[in-house]
C-alpha cells in the first residue's frame, strides 16, 4: 500500500551535543544534558496549553543528519561487541524512517521554549512531535527488555587531569555551573562512547575529542578508565 505522509517540523531541539560523537545512547544517561525544544507554530502556547503539569515528556524527532541512503536491515549494537541484530530490534538512528524518541524532563516552558534535561538528542534537531508521560499508561511493570538483559551495561571510572579542571576553572566563574558541566563529561565518557573500532588494546591511550556545549573535550582510556586531558573553548 503506497501513502503518502507528510510531516513538517513544529520546531528545533537545540542541545549542547554539536556533533554526533558523544551523544549518550539513551535519555536521561546524562541527565546534566540541557536542552531547549523551540516551536515554530503561530498556536504553539495553545497548543501546550496544560503542558507544564508534566515532569516528562516524549519527543519525537527526525535524524536529519543519518548519512545511511540505504536500506539496512541488521546493525552491530556497541554494546554487543560487534554482533549482528536487527534494526528493528534496536534504537540505532539507521532506520527505514529515520524518526527518534526521546523522554526528556520539562524544567520549565516559556512561551514557544521548553526547557529539558536527559537529552539524547543533536543541536539543530527538527522535532516532528510532543506527548506527556503518563505513568499510569507508559511504565510497564512486567517487561521485557530482550537482548539489552542479556549484555551488561559497561560503565567506567572517569578521572579528571589536573590540567583540565584548571581549564575548568578558568572558563566557570560559578561553582554550580562548573561542577554541572564536570558531571555531564562524566555521564557521557562513563558509558564509554568510542565507536567499536577503537575498543581494543591497540587504541588504549589514544586521544579522542568531543564537543559539549562551546568547550571540547578531549579524553583517553587507559584500560581500566577514562581520563579527561582537557578541557579547551571550542
Amino acid at each position: 500500500m503506497d501513502i503518502e505522509m507528510k510531516l513538517k517540523p513544529i520546531g528545533l531541539f537545540h542541545t549542547v551535543f554539536k556533533e554526533k560523537f558523544g551523544i549518550p545512547r539513551q535519555s536521561g544517561i546524562a541527565k546534566e544534558a540541557d536542552g531547549l525544544i523551540s516551536l515554530n507554530l503561530d498556536n504553539a502556547s495553545e497548543m501546550i496549553e496544560g503542558l507544564e503539569g508534566f515532569s516528562h515528556i516524549w519527543v519525537l524527532f527526525y535524524f536529519h543528519e543519518n548519512s545511511n541512503k540505504s536500506e539496512i536491515s541488521k546493525i552491530k549494537p556497541p554494546r554487543l561487541g560487534g554482533k549482528k541484530i536487527g534494526v528493528l530490534a534496536t534504537r540505532s538512528p539507521h532506520r527505514p524512517n529515520p524518526i527518534g524518541l526521546s523522554l526528556v524532563k520539562v524544567e520549565n516552558i516559556d512561551g514557544k521554549n521548553i526547557f529539558v534535561s536527559g537529552v539524547d538528542v543533536l543541536t539543530e534537531t527538527p522535532v516532528i512531535d510532543i506527548k506527556p508521560y503518563i505513568r499510569d499508561y507508559d511504565s510497564v511493570s512486567e517487561s521485557f527488555a530482550g537482548w539489552t538483559e542479556e549484555v551488561e551495561d559497561a560503565s567506567y571510572g572517569v578521572e579528571f587531569s589536573r590540567v583540565a579542571l584548571h581549564q575548568a576553572d578558568s572558563y566557570f566563574h560559578d561553582k554550580n555551573e562548573k561542577d554541572r558541566f564536570l558531571s555531564l563529561i562524566k555521564s557521557v565518557v562513563e558509558k564509554d562512547p568510542r565507536p567499536i573500532a577503537y575498543r581494543n588494546k591497540k587504541h588504549q591511550g589514544f586521544l579522542h575529542g568531543m564537543s559539549l556545549g562551546n568547550q571540547n573535550v578531549q579524553f583517553s582510556f587507559d584500560g581500566e578508565r577514562f581520563n579527561v586531558e582537557n578541557i579547551e573553548p571550542r
